[in-house]
């Protein structure tokens, strides 16, 4: 009979190379439409499934950073991309943006 000492058990440091290799989510973006204006004080940005658009985060299209890039630089001065992290997390935000709580410096140009 083989002795087989190896339960599956490792050290902490091996243990906490595999925590530290957990894969980077790709940064997401709302798209603001500035054509469309403002509702009040709150962005315009295009909706699900671009059916047209909304001031509602909810119901808000989430696009990956390639799909932004393409739509932002095929129409740069009408479609800005906000990082949805910057959105989600400003304190201001009440899932309907108020333009008087974020910074155009937070907008990524591509």
């Amino acid at each position: 009979m083989e002795n087989n000492t190896d339960n599956g058990a490792h050290s902490f440091t091996e243990a906490a190379q595999f925590i530290d290799e957990k894969p980077k989510s790709e940064p997401k973006f709302y798209i603001q439409n500035r054509d469309a204006g403002f509702m009040g004080n709150a962005i315009v940005f295009w909706r699900k499934e671009c059916k047209g658009y909304t001031v509602n985060l909810d119901n808000s299209e989430i696009f990956s950073e390639e799909e932004a890039a393409k739509i932002c630089r095929g129409n740069p001065s009408k479609n800005k991309a906000w990082p949805v992290e910057y959105i989600d997390n400003n304190k201001g935000i009440q899932r309907i943006v108020d333009s008087q709580y974020i910074f155009s410096e937070n907008i990524k140009t591509f």
